[in-house]
């Protein structure tokens, strides 16, 4: 085998190395695309590791209620364990502590209005939005280049706007709610695998109707069983489905409140990560948690005026710990709320604009940040990813995002990127070259594929104008401008391609006149047996059948008795009947 002063002597002089092509070397373009998405007002990496440090970690509540098992290598909060047995329990999958990664951003653009729908495999390869637009787009990093365009596109409910989109926890389905009242179930390519049952609309217990009767606000899988998932809509419940069931839902959580009525829309509904509560949000403003193994007549926690009544709840979120749980609603405000404490919020951070009825709150990987994004108007400012700590919601990062609202919020483990979705239609990537791998990474370093005629979809590309060629002033004919030219030309039946007119009365210009009566009668009456006398008709066949028999007499020649023909009619007493009616007629 040759050495390696050997192979560059042998590449210097242009003589081959190995077999097949040679493995281009992409480092250049991918540096040039990592350059071209740097933040302008983040100078280099280390400004963005400084909201690390900022965290002040404090002991949580003390209760006497057990807490929830924790997941191996998540660090969440802190302990009266040292540093050292915190280290010792994370594992290879991810840092300790989480690192934001805002120095680069990269923007990924092609719906047509607001993303009001995120969410991202479990590997982190690909992803999937809904928008405003109604649409339904799949993204997968490995197999973009640095176009950043999807993959796939589908209309899921023909002119209903999405309002989530989740992947399971495989990461081999897709589940979307828009806002009709039935989930539809996809496979991770888009290809529809089910759609699930609407309502009866005329029952009025909701217990005792099969699906939803009105339209969706959310979606969440089940964290522990892949084959279980909830919904929640306006018709004041949340149903769990089985995945197997398309005609029923497993269960209902039939929601009651104090308003008139009885009922209120249920905006936003959760899972904890330990599967044994879900949370609801109401538009009535109170919060209701439920035992995920109880019988969901009434709920675990209550709690009235936890946001505005009126104020929709547009996004629930658990810790890693199942204890604090985190709430985003259309009054402006972030709250986190402690399960254990559940009497008052443990902080409240107000002044937060939201418009949107699907902006998000989320939690960072080990649940050192909360993330949510802020609304702004048309035009009239910069949309803002904020950054809270977890144990007081102070301010750690405020990140202008686009010239648009900041909606939905995810920020991966794997990948350690952030994905937010704005109200122009684009999802913005928030990484760092450093700290996070793969993901977007792996797309900005592949070149743009040279696009040629057979690249073209002209069938999927709702931007592409529709050109008609006979529609340019050059194909146009002349139209007369003055009144007494339009009326000649409409006269004229050669320059109008006016049809002949049928002829009514004498008959002009050759042509024979009729009226509209005989035109019809001529289609109707070609032939006259109905006047005739069904006897006279087979007696004037009779003397030729008699001479030249070719049907039945040829076969009776022998036994074929006379035909005796009868001379009247009528019999006697009939004839005179007859002759009787036709004197009084």
């Amino acid at each position: 085998m040759a050495s390696e002063e050997e192979i560059r002597m042998m590449e210097a002089m242009g003589l081959p190395v190995g077999f097949g092509a040679k493995k281009k070397d992409t480092s250049a373009l991918t540096n040039k695309a990592i350059e071209e998405t740097r933040r302008v007002d983040v100078k280099d990496s280390k400004r963005a590791e400084a909201p690390a440090a900022k965290i002040v970690k404090e002991k949580p509540v003390h209760s006497t209620e057990p807490a929830a098992p924790r997941k191996p290598g998540l660090q969440m909060d802190s302990s009266d364990d040292d540093d050292d047995s915190d280290d010792d329990s994370a594992d290879d999958d991810g840092p300790a502590t989480d690192t934001l990664p805002i120095s680069h951003q990269a923007m990924m653009k092609d719906h047509t209005r607001t993303v009001s729908a995120l969410s991202m495999d479990p590997a982190g390869s690909r992803f999937v939005t809904g928008g405003r637009d109604c649409m339904v787009k799949i993204w997968d990093f490995h197999g973009m280049d640095a176009s950043l365009k999807p993959f796939r596109s589908f209309e899921a409910t023909e002119g209903n706007p999405i309002r989530d989109v989740q992947f399971s926890m495989s990461g081999d389905q897709i589940l979307v709610a828009s806002s009709s009242a039935q989930a539809k179930l996809y496979d991770r390519d888009g290809k529809q695998i089910e759609e699930f049952l609407k309502g009866d609309p005329y029952i009025r217990d909701m217990r005792h109707t099969k699906g939803h009767v009105a339209a969706l606000t959310g979606c969440k899988w089940h964290p522990l069983d892949k084959a279980t998932f909830l919904t929640s809509s306006l018709d004041s419940t949340i149903r769990i489905w089985d995945v197997s069931n398309k005609r029923a839902h497993k269960q209902v959580i039939a929601v009651k409140s104090k308003q008139a009525g009885g009922k209120t829309a249920m905006t936003s509904a959760a899972y904890s990560h330990d599967a044994k509560l879900i949370a609801g949000g109401a538009m009535d403003g109170t919060l209701r948690i439920w035992n995920a193994n109880g019988n969901f007549l009434t709920p675990t926690y209550s709690l009235e005026n936890a946001h505005m009544p009126g104020a929709i709840v547009t996004s629930l979120c658990f810790s890693r710990t199942n204890t604090l749980l985190a709430t985003r609603a259309m009054d402006d405000t972030l709250k986190l709320w402690d399960i254990r404490k559940f009497s008052k919020p443990v902080a409240v951070v107000s002044d937060l604009v939201n418009f949107f009825e699907e902006t998000d709150v989320s939690f960072s990987p080990n649940d050192e940040f909360i993330l949510t994004g802020t609304s702004v108007k048309k035009d009239q400012g910069a949309g803002k990813l904020c950054v809270f700590g977890r144990e007081d919601l102070a301010l750690v990062s405020e990140i202008e995002v686009a010239r648009s609202s900041a909606v939905r919020v995810q920020w991966h483990p794997k990948i350690n990127q952030i994905l937010v979705g704005t109200g122009d239609g684009s999802v913005q990537v928030f990484y760092d070259p450093e700290k996070s791998s793969a993901g977007v990474k792996t797309a900005l370093s592949k070149r743009p594929k040279n696009r040629t005629v057979d690249d073209i979809d002209f069938y999927d590309d709702s931007n592409r104008p529709i050109l008609t060629p006979h529609a340019l002033p050059m194909f146009k004919d002349e139209v007369p401008q003055t009144k007494r030219k339009k009326e000649k030309l409409r006269a004229d039946p050669m320059a109008s391609r006016r049809p002949d007119q049928p002829i009514t009365g004498p008959g002009r210009g050759g042509k024979v006149g009729t009226n509209v009566t005989q035109h019809i009668m001529r289609g109707l009456i070609k032939d006259t047996m109905r006047d005739e006398d069904p006897r006279e008709a087979i007696l004037r066949h009779a003397k030729d059948a008699a001479e030249n028999p070719f049907w039945i007499a040829p076969a009776y020649k022998k036994n074929q008795p006379k035909t005796v023909y009868a001379e009247e009619v009528y019999e006697e007493g009939e004839a005179t009947q007859g002759d009787a009616k036709k004197r009084k007629q």
